[in-house]
């Protein structure tokens, strides 16, 4: 991977040590905060929207990592796939097979209506930017309009993520996930290890 176009603030920066811990639950993403901290203004606006959205109870964990990891699948955000790749492992939210569903898409069989109809508005975003009406209604039959508001913005914010993490070309933090390593998924065998090869 190419050096970060904009280099994140050293750890020991009064910048990065005023804020406190910049990650939670499993997740990293102290590359990505320690960059956007470079505008101190933005950051103290974005930063509460990011806590919100990732602490929320208007939709379950599984439904926005659901949305969150086929974000980060269909953007190629291998920074923003890592980081909830641990979320999702640590919280035992999602099994390996439906990991290989969410690179697959919302044809994968392991869905319920509802889950595919959220991997699908992911796919639309990036299709034509917005949800079609048979995406819609299946939504609509399941969430109330609180949760359908959360939801666009939800996405609409894990595709700025992953636009500014790939731009800047942030590094990616050591024990990350691969969003490529299929192989360990379908047969158990960590690849990883050249032993295991």
């Amino acid at each position: 991977m190419a050096a970060p176009r904009i280099r994140p603030l050293p750890s020991d920066s009064e910048a990065v040590q005023a804020v406190g811990p910049l990650a939670a639950r499993g997740a990293k993403g102290i590359g990505f905060m320690s960059t956007v901290l470079h505008n101190q203004n933005l950051y103290d606006v974005w930063r509460p929207l990011a806590r919100y959205l990732n602490a929320s109870t208007t939709l379950t964990l599984r439904d926005r990592e659901i949305v969150i990891l086929r974000t980060a699948w269909l953007s190629h955000s291998q920074y923003e796939w890592g980081n909830h790749a641990l979320v999702v492992a640590t919280g035992n939210v999602l099994s390996d097979q439906e990991m290989l569903g969410i690179r697959l898409g919302s044809s994968a069989p392991n869905w319920t209506p509802a889950e595919a109809a959220l991997i699908a508005a992911t796919e639309e975003y990036k299709a034509s930017s917005a949800i079609s009406e048979a995406t819609w209604q299946t939504l609509s039959d399941t969430y109330s309009d609180e949760q359908l508001v959360e939801l666009l913005v939800l996405i609409g914010f894990y595709w700025l993520i992953a636009f500014f993490a790939s731009s800047v070309q942030i590094d990616l933090e050591e024990g990350l996930p691969s969003m490529y390593d299929y192989r360990a998924l379908l047969t158990g065998v960590d690849h990883s290890d050249p032993a295991s090869a």
